[in-house]
């Protein structure tokens, strides 16, 4: 074979091997190992900042009323620390978990939340969201399947739209849940029944260039009865739809959570629901 010829023989086979790679997308990371990826990364951070929008939509029967929650959220892994700033209906608020304390900022005034008596009913909420929103790296491990849904956008990242199929029994055995459910009362089969009821939906966007989780979805059904808060013009009773947008903006920032000087005992007086 000619020396021409052998060269263009080469250039086509080249070409070939090019087109079949490009065909079958060989090179690219499969959703599972992106998100494998992403996740190790996360958990190798100190801190993580985030814009954060809560939806609650009442589902049929309920006597709730449509509620949108927006802010904004530091966590420090490392700290097991957490300040959220949240605001909805010309009312607003800072939260901030402190390995396991919870106060609340209103006003210009910081009270402590108790472990029990009034207030319990908010402490252990806003305690369960800190210590949930802390480790969800290692609860968003706990996934059965994952599929890609196209490449967006997010915050001027280019970024992979993964849908997450998530293992409840994983979820419910995990030891963040488990921990939980004991304080809480509940058997792990219950918290199981919860999980498959509430209808979960998990939704993450990764920027595949550096690694990293740039958007979280999350969706799920709640009786908001369950909750335990009895407010005092805001109905929380019934099931309603609820939706958590955070769109993850800097990661390993400096955060300095520290405890309020002159936090006073909650009152729940203070609060205008």
């Amino acid at each position: 074979m000619k020396a021409g010829v052998r060269r263009a023989f080469a250039h086509l086979m080249a070409v070939a091997v090019f087109l079949f790679l490009g065909l079958t997308g060989c090179g690219k990371q499969s959703p599972q190992a992106l998100l494998d990826k992403a996740l190790n990364r996360v958990s190798q951070k100190a801190t993580v900042q985030a814009q954060l929008q809560v939806e609650m939509e009442p589902l049929a029967g309920s006597k709730s009323i449509p509620l949108r929650v927006e802010g904004k959220a530091g966590l420090d892994f490392a700290g097991d620390s957490m300040r959220a700033e949240l605001g909805t209906m010309g009312f607003s608020a800072t939260l901030l978990y402190i390995r396991g304390k919870v106060y609340i900022g209103l006003g210009g005034q910081w009270y402590i939340l108790p472990e029990s008596g009034e207030g319990e009913d908010i402490s252990r909420l806003a305690a369960g969201a800190g210590e949930l929103l802390l480790n969800f790296p290692e609860l968003l491990r706990c996934y059965s399947s994952v599929e890609s849904l196209g490449r967006e956008k997010v915050a001027g990242f280019s970024c992979e739209h993964l849908a997450l199929l998530p293992d409840l029994e994983a979820v419910a055995d995990s030891p963040l849940l488990r921990g939980l459910t004991r304080e809480a009362g509940l058997s792990q089969q219950e918290v199981l029944a919860y999980l498959k009821e509430a209808d979960i939906n998990v939704e993450l966007w990764v920027e595949d260039k550096q690694d990293l989780v740039r958007k979280v979805f999350l969706s799920g059904s709640v009786d908001l009865g369950d909750l335990g808060i009895k407010g005092k013009a805001l109905a929380l009773e019934g099931r309603s739809l609820i939706k958590l947008y955070a769109v993850l903006t800097a990661y390993d920032a400096e955060l300095d959570f520290a405890a309020p000087e002159g936090a006073r005992p909650f009152d729940p007086s203070v609060l205008p629901f």
